[in-house]
């Protein structure tokens, strides 16, 4: 019995599969798709969404639709590389490694213009012993600040200042023309890149046959976990990608939660909630969520999601009557809580380590180990109350608002609101029964029971 919910593997041209596009977002991702390849100005798209939506995996099927459909692209995760200093050399390197198959020209063209721009960017941000200088003077605290700097360290550090301000103004007309060979190389590049995955036939979207791509397609450029990044870096992100990489031909699409970008931007620059938005438009043209459907081939998504978590769990085979009340109970909190997938998958984990030393008497108490492990994630000081038998029912329907509850017809709705009753002291006769098939038939002990049975597998979950 697995313990951990099967990750989606998903190769790099592969799509969007049957089995793999639970969510069904192919329409949505072929729309995106004739997006970028209609507009013909450069484009930058934010995807939108929290943590846990789903984003990530809807973006490397979507990836490989599009090298089906001969787009190139690239894949960058932007927080396992934050630990670069520089974040144009970041982007321009991964534009370098996917030109590793073009002609060496083309290639060496690109690699010497990205050279001399960074070699601009790096005297620029050169930082000297005093305060910078920006185009202007200094200001009344400047001045007294050099007071108290022996007059030679001055001397010396104001020459260096005046050096090096005269020597920006000098190479500013040389800068711009660096920074303008670099965007014409990069459109250059793209082209021959597009050009290159031309070169490969793709499926025709309705009838999967093959089929010439349109020519010209546009590079596009994915930057995934912007939002996990230190602010420093995802700031820098955003401003190099606007200053020297909008260029025609090459598309951003980012992958991001747009509120957290908005704390990035107020962490660095003081700002508040409005000027943060304010300024994070400039970075992008449009901002897009993932569609949420209701329905997904007959279920909720909520149910279709967590039914293909617990699909691999195949100690439930012969117990389904106790799999679909975990399905059920899960579903009805993740909706009423508004949990994210991943919070789900979470849960899930740790029902699963719970359940993989449980026996069959401990899985008719499914519904409650499913409640106990959302307060364990969700909630620990209400995990941490019922463990102590020190919580009270209301608490317990507040959270879980088991009136709310969506009914199945296999199983009854009020199960587990009955079990919280019982195990408080004011179950029914008919659960004192069921109870009673149960080692833990005493009410008092089955809170404490069922979390010690959950604290036993600590250990498995930190691996």
């Amino acid at each position: 019995m697995h313990i951990f919910p099967p990750q989606i593997e998903i190769g790099d041209e592969e799509g969007f599969s049957d089995k793999k596009d639970i969510f069904e977002l192919k329409e949505f991702g072929q729309g995106l798709m004739h997006l970028n390849e209609r507009v013909e100005d450069p484009l930058v798209i934010a995807l939108d969404g929290p943590w846990g939506s789903g984003k990530t995996t809807f973006i490397k099927m979507w990836l490989g639709h599009l090298r089906q459909n001969g787009f190139p692209v690239i894949y960058f995760d932007a927080f396992a590389n934050d630990h670069i200093d520089d974040a144009f050399t970041a982007i321009a390197g991964e534009v370098v490694t996917l030109a590793e198959e073009l002609t060496d020209d083309k290639k060496k063209a690109f690699l010497d213009n990205a050279k001399s721009t960074f070699k601009v960017l790096l005297r620029s941000g050169v930082k000297i012993g005093v305060k910078a200088l920006t185009l202007g003077a200094l200001n009344q605290d400047d001045l007294e600040d050099l007071k108290s700097i022996p007059e030679d360290v001055a001397k010396e550090a104001s020459e260096l200042t005046d050096s090096f301000l005269q020597a920006q103004l000098e190479n500013r007309a040389k800068d711009r023309e660096v920074f303008d060979s670099f965007k014409t190389a990069l459109e250059e590049i793209s082209i021959e890149l597009a050009n290159k995955s031309m070169d490969k036939k793709t499926p025709r979207e309705d009838s999967g046959e093959p089929v010439q791509p349109t020519p010209n397609r546009p590079l596009i450029f994915v930057i995934d976990e912007l939002d996990r990044c230190k602010p420093t870096f995802t700031l820098a992100l955003l401003e190099r990608i606007k200053h020297f990489f909008s260029v025609p031909k090459v598309n951003f699409v980012l992958v991001t939660n747009l509120d957290q970008l908005k704390k990035s931007v107020s962490y660095s620059y003081g700002s508040d909630d409005e000027e943060a938005r304010m300024y994070l438009q400039k970075f992008y043209h449009l901002a897009t969520r993932l569609p949420e459907k209701k329905q997904l081939r007959g279920q909720s998504h909520i149910d279709g999601f967590i039914s293909y978590v617990f699909n691999d769990f195949s100690k439930f085979e012969a117990e389904s009557v106790h799999r679909q009340s975990i399905i059920t109970s899960l579903s009805s909190i993740a909706e009423i809580r508004g949990y994210s997938l991943r919070t789900i998958e979470k849960i899930s984990t740790r029902i699963a380590l719970v359940l993989a030393s449980a026996d069959s008497r401990q899985l008719a108490l499914a519904p409650l180990i499913t409640c106990l492990c959302a307060f364990k994630i969700d909630c620990p000081e209400l995990y941490m109350k019922a463990q102590n038998r020190t919580i009270n029912l209301n608490e317990v329907e507040g959270f879980f608002v088991f009136s709310k509850w969506r009914k199945h017809v296999d199983l009854s709705e009020t199960l587990a609101h009955d079990l919280w009753k019982y195990c408080l002291g004011s179950g029914s006769g008919d659960i004192k029964i069921f109870m009673g098939r149960n080692r833990f038939h005493e009410w008092r002990n089955v809170l404490p029971a069922t979390c010690e049975l959950i604290e036993g597998l600590k250990f498995s979950e930190e691996r």
